[in-house]
């Protein structure tokens, strides 16, 4: 997969793919000026969680991929277990969070080292 600029026009697909995790659940992607969001409810926690992913088209880091993803299903399964590896282990919950009205944003860490 040689452009990700699929990923910002499919929303719904990557919707799709994230909606059934275990421990958490995905509400909604949207695609806006600052990136993909994913807002998401996870389970035995009241607050309601976002992650702003880095825009794939303009090169930024990608951190849950571990390979190159061959399509868009391939980029939201990876997406969909580095979050799972996100909520399981409780980071999404204690990594650094920024409160927006009822929506509690959490950020990618930096370890990652793929590019779009």
């Amino acid at each position: 997969m040689t452009d990700m600029g699929e990923v910002e026009a499919a929303p719904g697909i990557v919707l799709q793919i994230l909606s059934v995790r275990e421990g958490w659940t995905a509400t909604s992607v949207a695609s806006h000026d600052t990136g993909l969001e994913v807002r998401m409810s996870i389970v035995g926690d009241e607050r309601r969680f976002a992650l702003v992913l880095p825009r794939p088209a303009v090169g930024e880091d990608q951190p849950w991929l571990y390979m190159h993803p061959q399509d868009l299903e391939d980029w939201a399964a990876m997406l969909g277990t580095w979050i799972d590896e996100e909520v399981l282990t409780g980071a999404a919950q204690w990594a650094k969070l920024t409160v927006e009205g009822k929506l509690h944003y959490f950020h990618p860490a930096p370890w990652g080292f793929r590019k779009a």
